[in-house]
């Protein structure tokens, strides 16, 4: 078929074309720019669904009557179409191939080398098989087979090696795919990685805890540290820094934490000692600021190992290295640091935070080393204005959920579809960056997006602003890589050029950041370094291909930026690593704008969008198994394994699935099989197997329940059977609780066999978690109310029984470290995880109630009546109130960009004082509601206490 017959029949292109135009060219009117790719895309959707033509019904005769009418008004016949293509193909060529060779086994092994990964998935070989094949004339499936060829050879070399444990449960062969793998199993679960990394992470290994005998004296340390005047934080971590031997040390601080402050200490401490000290990061920009604020020679990594190779460096004889943000640095450049180091008789000192992005697939030595060998760190977060933000960008570094509900208080997050989100975002950044700041200058302002390309449109609309407001020059301009700029912009260079020279010596690095104070007439301009003040000539050829307005950024390239505001759009598929760098960029406010939409939604229902939390929670979860090193990926694989999360998952389910099967076998034979599958089914079986675990005969109790009288007009069986068994349960008592073990329905099939093979090896599990608390001595982070270990046998055995209880819970339900004890209760439609969340509480309760015994009963009830009185007392606060008010002060805040008069003024000082009164009002809700849940817990142990106290009395007998 032609082209011009295409084109004819194709409508709804047209259509959607014509009013894509449409909606670009009033984009275009109202913004002045072109809209990005983003919001065509978004446009591109809306076209496609305001021109869709409402659906009807179609005659199929009649629509090939016009089909052939419009094709014969262009010369044309239908009729003729399937003579003109059929066998047109040509004949395909022979399927067959050659096996694959040792050279091609060899090419895609060196393509695995060069990705930097540390490990591969089956994808990332048949990717890489594909890049070395030759596509000839073979068609893709063809080509597909041969890859999947070459890929087994290369996984049956010696070379590559399996970092993926084996299952340790035998799944029978009715829960197995058709490809044999178990059901259980992660889909393309399996990793390998290069014989050469595994070699180079041992090596790094061994080598960074070689001592290297370099220690600094005392009273250069002391010195350094007082000259310096670092917080105890800091002077703690120069003197342990400096005190640790080993080749290799490592810096650990969150964002904001004064790391180079530090540093700065460590190098004269360093230097006054055995002299000589190097800085390296991976960009130049990094390294002028390190060899700025560090006052240290600094180079990036790429440009030291290019001229260490060629023999133009050379690594001074007892050198301290510190490489910054050494999470970025790829595994095998951090091996050839380190063995230089190590033939100079130096140390290597890396720095950086491994809650922060890393490069694209740089193998996770820096992760593994500060796992394996530990590290110092820093804790006190220093760069905030406001105390409250210092504490909750620690919780959204490690991931806490808490710390959105700080930011969601104070009006920092901002939820919407995509293009919404895109002008509430630019609105709020013009605000911010037309007002000045209490010192009366110009504030940093700056706007994280998703990609490089919407930073420049973004950045583009932000020039447009500040020419109109005045603060840009609308004079001569130069003309940068996607755009222009003036005298007063802000514009950042993106490549070296030690060519061009700045006043002081320096040269244009890429990232750094630059005023524009003169444009030349061959389109040169003259600008002003904000790192350091210096100032540059770059000319028209640099700026053409290496200048870009600085506005908008990506979170990478922000990466390591202060500023004073930083605005930043964040989207589902955003990483916690990108959240955690874009919301710690601002040292007095950093707004979260979440795009709550997807690029991938055709349509979607504004009212059925996920709130901003939801969207940042599943960020928060979200991890990269990329980031891992080969030896971290090995370990996780073995203990994902041999985990309660796994085993638990896996025993839950087939125990679901004997129950469901048990319940059909007792239905069928009393007549019931239609009752099986309905709306009420899963309920049923959550509640049978509910019973199970309290310890009833589930075979009978069914049984029972259908018995207790006919259910001819029951319009749900199910429901019915579900009720009676609540009846029924709620007036008889189970002989005893029984384990999960023996809760296991008596039936028999794959499901019970994996179900009673996972018990095993959960029992087995529940062992060895005992074992190692068994020789704990300090209290566990995550249950403080339980303390240490006790001395004492009978009270260590009770400890040690609740502590184990809540070590399996918390590893069976995957609980975060940052929270306390075993969260809330699960519900009844989750029996399994209802009755092992019971069992945790009640032997922690049974431990604590212990130390109520020395009380007498007169005291347990005045207890138990002062924790009623607390649980009692809440205060007054509404969080929505909070919310509002800093909704409001944020607004009447952003009207300072124009002029403020009284009434704003006083309406200001109002809502500053509401928004102090209501943040009172929230702490004193939080302690009340610490106090309350502490309350709540010892009215269950006096309870437990009374209880004992009870069963253990015995009724007096007189004597004649």
């Amino acid at each position: 078929m032609d082209g011009e017959l295409i084109e004819l029949f194709s409508t709804r292109r047209r259509a959607i074309s014509q009013r894509l135009a449409e909606m670009a060219d009033a984009y275009r009117d109202r913004y002045g720019i072109d809209p990005p790719a983003a919001v065509l895309s978004s446009m591109a959707q809306h076209a496609t669904l305001i021109t869709r033509p409402a659906k009807r019904d179609i005659d199929a005769a009649a629509a090939l009557d016009s089909w052939e009418q419009a094709a014969r008004e262009q010369g044309r016949a239908l009729a003729d179409l399937p003579r003109r293509v059929l066998g047109r193909r040509p004949a395909s060529p022979d399927t067959g191939t050659a096996p694959a060779d040792d050279t091609s086994v060899a090419a895609v092994l060196d393509r695995l080398a060069a990705s930097g990964r540390a490990t591969f998935t089956r994808h990332d070989l048949l990717r890489a098989a594909l890049d070395v094949l030759p596509p000839e004339e073979r068609r893709p499936e063809a080509l597909r087979g041969e890859a999947e060829r070459l890929a087994e050879r290369a996984i049956a070399s010696t070379e590559l090696l399996t970092v993926t444990a084996p299952d340790p449960i035998g799944v029978p062969d009715a829960l197995r795919r058709r490809d044999g793998t178990s059901v259980y199993e992660q889909p393309q679960r399996q990793r390998w990685t290069l014989r050469t990394t595994l070699d180079q992470e041992r090596w790094l290994l061994d080598v960074a805890a070689e001592p290297t005998r370099r220690s600094v004296p005392e009273r250069a340390l002391e010195e350094a540290i007082m000259a310096h005047d670092l917080s105890d934080d800091q002077a703690g971590a120069v003197r342990e820094l400096l005190a640790d031997d080993r080749r290799v040390g490592l810096l650990i601080g969150p964002a904001g934490a004064g790391k180079t402050r530090t540093l700065r200490a460590v190098v004269d401490a360093w230097a006054q000692t055995h002299g000589s000290v190097i800085g390296l990061t991976v960009s130049q920009a990094a390294a002028n600021v390190l060899a700025a604020e560090a006052e240290v020679r600094a180079e990036n990594t790429t440009k030291w190992l290019y001229e260490m190779r060629r023999g133009r460096w050379h690594l001074p004889s007892g050198a301290l290295v510190l490489i910054d943000e050494a999470s970025m640095v790829a595994t095998s450049d951090l091996v050839d640091l380190v063995e230089q180091a190590r033939r100079a008789g130096g140390k290597v000192l890396l720095v950086g935070d491994p809650a922060q992005l890393a490069a694209i697939h740089i193998g996770g030595a820096f992760d593994l080393l500060a796992e394996r060998h530990g590290a110092t760190r820093l804790r006190e977060v220093r760069r905030f204005a406001q105390p409250w933000e210092r504490d909750a960008s620690l919780l959204l570094r490690r991931r806490d959920p808490a710390a959105l509900a700080e930011y969601a208080m104070r009006d920092r997050i901002h939820a919407g579809t995509d293009r919404d989100i895109e002008m509430q975002l630019f609105d709020a950044w013009r605000a911010d960056a037309l007002s000045t700041g209490t010192d009366g200058r110009r504030r940093s302002v700056l706007m994280i997006v998703a990609t490089n390309e919407q930073a420049a449109v973004v950045s583009e609309r932000a020039r447009h602003a500040l020419l109109a407001a005045g603060t840009v020059s609308d004079g001569p301009t130069a003309q940068l890589r996607d755009n222009a700029a003036s005298v007063a912009d802000h514009i950042v260079t993106r490549r070296n050029d030690r060519r061009l020279r700045t006043s002081n010596g320096g040269w244009v690095v890429n990232g750094d950041v630059w005023t524009v104070l003169t444009v030349h007439p061959d389109g040169a301009l003259d600008a002003r370094r904000h790192s350091d003040g210096s100032t540059i000539t770059l000319t028209a050829d640099y700026l053409a291909h290496h200048a870009h307005l600085a506005y908008a950024t990506t979170a990478h390239r922000a990466q390591g930026m202060t500023v004073d505001v930083c605005h930043a759009a964040i989207t589902a598929d955003a990483s916690h690593e990108q959240l955690y760098v874009a919301a710690t960029r601002g040292r007095t406010a950093n707004h979260l704008w979440v795009i709550t939409d997807s690029d991938r939604d055709v349509v979607r229902d504004p009212d059925d969008l996920p709130a901003a939390e939801h969207v940042l929670a599943r960020v928060l979860e979200r991890r990269d198994p990329d980031r891992l090193s080969t030896h971290q990926t090995i370990a996780d694989s073995l203990r994902e394994m041999g985990s309660l999360a796994r085993l638990g998952a896996i025993f839950e389910d087939a125990a679901r699935t004997a129950t469901d099967q048990l319940l059909r076998q007792q239905l069928s034979r009393h007549g019931l099989a239609d009752a099986a599958g309905g709306p009420q089914w899963r309920t049923l079986v959550a509640r049978v197997r509910q019973a199970a675990l309290a310890g009833y005969d589930v075979a009978a109790l069914v049984d029972e329940a259908i018995h207790l009288r006919a259910m001819d007009d029951a319009d749900s069986t199910a429901a019915v059977i579900h009720w009676r068994i609540g009846v029924l349960t709620d007036n008889t008592t189970p002989l005893r609780h029984r384990g999960p073990l023996a809760s296991l329905p008596p039936t028999e099939g794959p499901a019970i066999e994996v179900a009673r093979q996972t018990g095993e090896l959960i029992r087995r599990r529940w062992r060895d978690l005992r074992t190692a608390l068994a020789v704990t001595t300090q209290a566990l982070p995550w249950a403080e109310a339980l303390g240490p270990r006790p001395i004492e046998p009978d009270e260590a055995s009770a400890w040690l029984t609740a502590a184990t209880a809540i070590t399996a819970y918390r590893e069976r339900y995957e609980l975060p470290e940052h929270t306390d004890m075993l969260e809330e209760r699960p519900p009844a439609s989750r029996a399994d995880a209802r009755a092992a969340w019971d069992h945790a509480r009640l032997q922690a309760d049974r431990y604590l109630s212990r130390r109520l015994r020395d009380l007498d009963d007169d005291q347990l009830t005045k207890l138990d009546a002062r924790m009623a009185a607390a649980i009692e007392a809440r205060p007054v606060f509404d969080p929505s109130e909070l919310e509002a008010a800093r909704r409001d002060l944020s607004a009447i805040e952003r009207l300072s960009a124009m002029p403020a008069g009284t009434a704003i003024s006083d309406q200001r000082r109002r809502l500053r004082r509401r928004v102090e009164t209501l943040e009172h009002a929230r702490l004193s809700h939080a302690d009340w509601r610490r106090r309350a849940h502490e309350a709540a817990a010892t009215r269950r142990r006096v309870e437990l206490e009374r209880r004992q106290r009870s069963t253990s009395r015995r009724p007096l007998h007189r004597t004649a």
